[in-house]
This record gives structure tokens, C-alpha cells and sequence, in this order.
């Protein structure tokens, strides 16, 4: 298994100004990660941007683990729906062009006035095309459990077996799966034959004066980011699952707690270490 690290983890810092994509990859390098992830919203000039990412990864010998695409499959206008597949589709092309295999997506959020089976109808239709899209440059789409259509393993698990595409597959975001009310382990036995992408995430309960700042689960609870292995999630246990699976893709780590995100993401990087090493 690889470890990668997120420019999400850093976002506080590309919004305010002071970080760029070149500037991550060459502190992630500092980290000695295998390689990074970056987003398709984390451009500030693409055009002159995508050669200067090329040359600080071959530079360091670092790798584009995964390029994150944002989309909604689920929108009541079908305009917007073509939109995601066009926007899906230049993520393959610029992914493809930066060196990575995998494109993280989306499937799509409830929206007021879509029931859950017009929603799930519209997904599957999308990804499906979309999949069809990647097959022809060579990448895998693969699918992060997140929001109230496609969050919890069984909803994954439904979208990825009715599509049913080679090249379609499963980002298991290990965190996210508690804002769905599902329990991480579990859902790596229902996703494990679709698993081609981890995201390395943690969450813990929030203090009482962290309330206003945390994440709201499906059943109610609350859950703030935490730094890798010190929240609820066994992200241990989790790597010695894959392990044991045959897994060796990536791991790419993405902060989200309250703490300094430089401390939470090296934090993180050091404990991801440890339980990599520890499964070997």
C-alpha cells in the first residue's frame, strides 16, 4: 500500500491565497509520501499550472495518486446532469495527462422535490456513461461514499453492481461512512470486491463548544475531523483488512479536523506510517 496525502487537507490554505498546487506537492514531498491527490476545483491557472505539476512530481519521483472530480448526478434538470458528465469527462482527460490511473467522483445529494429512486436512477445513468468515457483513456472512475444517496456501503454497493463496469469502481472514504450511520469495518466487507481507492479519513466527537463546527450524521450525531487513528474510526484495523485482502493501492489521507491542518496532516502521515508498517 502507498500513502498519499490530499490537497483537501490543506484547503484552509489554497482559499486563503497562501498555498498552490506546486507549492503542495513539494511540502508533501518534505513528507516522504508516495504521492498526492488534488482537486479539480484547485485551480487558479490550469493551463500553466498542469506542466509545472508535472515536473515538481517527476522532480521528487512522487506520483498523482488520484484526481478528485466534483459532481451531481442527482440535479431534476438534465442540463445539469450533462454538465457532471462533461465534467467528469475533462477530469479523465486532465488526469490522464498528469499520470494518475484513478478519478475520484461523485454521485449526488438529495435535492428538494427527487425522491431517492429518481435520484439513484439519475447516478447510475451518469456513471454509467461516465465509465464508458474513461474506459477509452485507460483510467478507472472510482466512487466516494458521501452524501445521503450513495453514503452508506449498501447504496455504494447497489450503484457500483448495477452499473457493473470494469472501470468503475469504489473510493472507500473510511471516515464518511459514520455520517451514514454505517460502520467502517462492515462496509469494507460489502465494498471489498470493488475497492480500488481508500481515502484515509477520521472523525471523532466534537467537545461542546465544537458543536457548531461538526458534521451532522444521518442519524443525528455529530462528528468533527480528526487527526488519523485518534478518533472512532479503526483506521489500524481497517489497513490490516485491506492487507489481508490483497490491497495495494493507495491511501490517500485527507484531514478535515479543527486542529492547525500542518499539524493534523503530518500527525495523520506519521500514524498512516505506522499501521502500514505494522501490517507488513
Amino acid at each position: 500500500m502507498k500513502v498519499a496525502v490530499s490537497i483537501w487537507s490543506l484547503h484552509k490554505y489554497w482559499f486563503a491565497g497562501t498555498l498552490t498546487n506546486v507549492d503542495f506537492i513539494k511540502y508533501a514531498a518534505g513528507l516522504g509520501v508516495d504521492g498526492v491527490e488534488l482537486l479539480d476545483t484547485f485551480w487558479k491557472n490550469q493551463a500553466r499550472e498542469i506542466p509545472e505539476i508535472k515536473q515538481v512530481l517527476a522532480d521528487n519521483g512522487m506520483s498523482l495518486a488520484c484526481y478528485a472530480v466534483s459532481n451531481n448526478f442527482a440535479s431534476p434538470d438534465a442540463g445539469e446532469r450533462k454538465q457532471a458528465l462533461d465534467t467528469i469527462k475533462r477530469g479523465v482527460e486532465v488526469g490522464a495527462e498528469l499520470g494518475t490511473k484513478i478519478i475520484r467522483v461523485f454521485g449526488g445529494d438529495v435535492s428538494e422535490g427527487v425522491s431517492v429512486e429518481e435520484g439513484e436512477r439519475w447516478i447510475t445513468e451518469g456513471l454509467g456513461a461516465a465509465a464508458e468515457f474513461a474506459e477509452t483513456h485507460d483510467v478507472h472512475l472510482c466512487l466516494e461514499n458521501h452524501g445521503l444517496l450513495v453514503g452508506h456501503s449498501d447504496q455504494v454497493y447497489r450503484v457500483l453492481s448495477d452499473i457493473n463496469h470494469p472501470h468503475l469502481a469504489s473510493t472507500f472514504d473510511m471516515g464518511n461512512f459514520l455520517l451514514a450511520a454505517d460502520k467502517p469495518l462492515e462496509a469494507l466487507d460489502t465494498l471489498a470486491p470493488f475497492i480500488r481507492h481508500v481515502h484515509a479519513k477520521d472523525f471523532r466527537l466534537p467537545a461542546d463548544d465544537e458543536v457548531k463546527q461538526a458534521y451532522k450524521g444521518t442519524d443525528g450525531s455529530a462528528y468533527v475531523g480528526s487527526v488519523l487513528g485518534l478518533g472512532l474510526v479503526n483506521v489500524a484495523q481497517i489497513v490490516k483488512e485491506l492487507g489481508r485482502r490483497g490491497y495495494e493501492g493507495w491511501l490517500s489521507i485527507e484531514f478535515e479536523g479543527l486542529e492547525e491542518p500542518y499539524f493534523g496532516t503530518e500527525a495523520s502521515v506519521k500514524n498512516l506510517r505506522k499501521y502500514v508498517k505494522e501490517y507488513k
